[in-house]
């Protein structure tokens, strides 16, 4: 079991030294010297998520920090992240940050989560529909109308 540990975690080191790059499961499964498919199964079992999850949210978390320091915009967090626009950009924050409850559990925490994502919203200026929405969230109604 010890090999196996010690192959996520050079799977999660590389993840961290190579996050503003695309990632292929290829790669990982040569750092962690395992074929793909069994690189996944072990990723999965042992943190819990897969490997485009896990990177997902590493990829979220640091972006959320890199705004809240003010080092960025929020385009260029975006970008950085290989989303094609700050729409996409808007939905993972949202989904990942805000909608799930576990993160918000820190005190304080809920409170700057949703100034990162009004910053978010103010950046979108010209879109009544995000508007609208960005009222409901800082209000406290999170569901989405479609």
């Amino acid at each position: 079991m010890r090999e196996q540990t010690l192959a996520v975690q050079r799977m999660q080191d590389y993840i961290k030294a190579h996050l503003e790059q695309e990632i292929t499961l290829a790669q990982l499964a040569k750092e962690s010297l395992f074929s793909p498919w069994y690189s996944y199964r072990l990723f999965r079992a042992l943190t819990g998520l897969t490997p485009t999850e896990y990177i997902r949210k590493l990829r979220l978390s640091n972006s959320a920090l890199r705004l809240k320091s003010g080092g960025c915009r929020v385009i260029d967090a975006a970008l950085d992240l290989g989303f094609g626009s700050v729409d996409g950009y808007q939905r993972a924050f949202y989904k990942e940050l805000l909608s799930s409850g576990r993160i918000c559990q820190a005190p304080g925490s809920h409170h700057a989560l949703h100034s990162l994502w009004r910053q978010i919203q103010r950046s979108k200026k010209g879109c009544a529909r995000h508007g609208k929405f960005a009222k409901r969230i800082c209000s406290g109604n999170t569901k989405a109308k479609t």
